[in-house]
């Protein structure tokens, strides 16, 4: 679970429309969270409030890195 926005000295997440879409939170809907440019949940200032969609679209193509510098694989 991460921090509600209130928490962080901003607005709750719900509460701001999709910066990716334009999508509008209601009760029972997908929420919203801060994520990175990669889809990465995170309370760093600069986070864009994201809809659970755009969300995984920003993390398509991202691979995570190994502690050499590689990429991991599923093989």
């Amino acid at each position: 679970m991460t921090p509600a926005g209130e928490e962080l000295g901003r607005p709750h997440p719900n509460t701001m429309q999709c910066s990716d879409c334009g999508h509008v939170w209601f009760e029972g809907e997908r929420r919203h969270d801060y994520v990175d440019a990669v889809g990465v949940v995170t309370i760093e200032d600069g986070a864009d409030a994201v809809c659970a969609l755009c969300r995984q679209k920003r993390g398509r193509g991202h691979k995570p890195e190994d502690d050499e510098g590689g990429y991991f694989t599923h093989w």
